[in-house]
């Protein structure tokens, strides 16, 4: 029996996986703190911006950044007044029992009544230590791509057991390879360049020509292409097309507005160029990717 007992303990394995994952659009000078969270969290801005405070760390947090958080972490967010952002959160447990029921929630310690959930655990992994930051900065990048379709499956199908491990492979898995891919002369965003994107962000429901970029970053235009280049290897119309396209896909899935109003929103007039500029982006039409298409 004893031995039974040992080969039945053995076949019983420890995986990662996802048991949350959720859009949050905070509003103007909204404020969060979320103390000893039990999870490692992927966070990533989509829109808007803001300040993050973790663990003691103030860092500001604007769109394509992304950071991975350590188990126990503590997160303050605090979201611009005029421009407040919209940020992508996934919670990978690293280790969690095999034969112990998975609770799809349960990562926040609210006066000591959640604590530690029966079966989580954190583990080592390499490479992936402390707090890590990164962009997406590449068109289509695998990671960016990644995360988006975690969340829209987390949120439109109930979420099983052997998804979410498969996807919490996957995600450690790309993280890893991201982290070890990224250039060691990777520059921040200069203040010429965080002028130009928030310049944009204001203004995605009109026409916008590098003149009006040049103009709002009190520089040339030469300096335009440049900086688009050297910060986001993208030149500035491909960039603008896909704000407009990820803002109108924010508005596709939370508000009832029409068609037609989101694309005048994000600067289309005409809603049959709309349709097409947002499929060559998000890889599904307005109207599919409203009833749930995943884009990947």
């Amino acid at each position: 029996m004893a031995r039974n007992r040992q080969s039945m303990d053995k076949t019983i394995k420890s995986t990662p996986i996802i048991v949350l994952a959720d859009w949050y659009q905070f509003t103007p000078g909204e404020r969060a703190v979320r103390t000893r969270v039990e999870s490692r969290m992927f966070l990533w801005c989509r829109q808007g911006r803001g300040r993050l405070l973790i663990n003691g760390r103030q860092m500001d947090f604007v769109p394509d950044d992304w950071v991975m958080l350590p188990w126990h972490h503590h997160i303050e967010y605090e979201a611009d007044h005029d421009h407040p952002f919209m940020i992508g959160g996934i919670h990978v447990i690293p280790s969690h029992v095999g034969n112990v029921p998975v609770r799809f929630h349960g990562v926040y310690r609210t006066n000591g009544d959640v604590g530690m959930l029966s079966g989580r655990h954190d583990r080592r992994i390499r490479g992936l230590e402390g707090i890590i930051r990164g962009r997406f900065n590449t068109p289509g990048d695998p990671l960016q791509l990644l995360a988006h379709y975690i969340v829209e499956r987390f949120q439109h199908s109930k979420p099983n057991r052997s998804l979410m491990t498969h996807l919490g492979y996957v995600l450690i898995e790309e993280l890893i390879r991201s982290v070890g891919s990224r250039p060691s002369d990777e520059l921040p965003p200069s203040p010429t360049m965080r002028r130009l994107r928030d310049f944009v962000e204001a203004h995605l429901d009109r026409p916008l020509s590098i003149a009006d970029l040049a103009g709002s970053a009190d520089c040339g235009e030469a300096t335009v292409f440049r900086e688009f280049r050297r910060h986001l290897q993208l030149s500035p119309a491909r960039w603008i097309a896909r704000q407009r396209a990820r803002h109108a896909a924010i508005l596709l899935r939370t508000t009832t507005l029409s068609v037609k109003e989101i694309g005048r929103r994000v600067g289309f007039v005409d809603p049959f160029h709309f349709s097409r500029q947002f499929k060559r982006e998000m890889g599904a039409s307005p109207r599919l990717y409203r009833l749930g298409k995943p884009v990947l």
